[in-house]
């Protein structure tokens, strides 16, 4: 029913996906979709429009975003790094790890 994520820099439209499973480098299909206003500089707690009925299988959570030239609103922190996370993707490219 919720996603609670921080946000630093507020894009100036955001989008919180959730995907089914996939593969290791790449999520499955998208199960939900959701346009979210959010705090910058704060943990926000999203509640979702349709609760998501999670059956047990793996999920991918993720967020798009629309944003100012000059922005840069992906980021990592200091680690560890979690083996299965980081990933990025432009609008027109594959999904790739932000720490490499």
């Amino acid at each position: 029913t919720q996603i609670e994520v921080y946000i630093g820099m507020a894009p100036t439209q955001t989008t919180l996906f959730i995907w089914g499973p996939g593969t290791d480098l790449s999520p499955g299909d998208v199960l939900m979709e959701q346009a979210v206003s959010v705090t910058e500089n704060s943990w926000n707690t999203i509640t979702l429009t349709n609760p998501l009925s999670l059956d047990g299988n793996d999920i991918w959570v993720g967020f798009g975003f629309t944003h100012d030239p000059g922005m840069f609103v992906a980021g990592i922190d200091g680690g560890p790094l979690n083996p299965n996370g980081d990933f990025i993707k432009e609008a027109s490219s594959n999904w790739e790890r932000l720490s490499y």
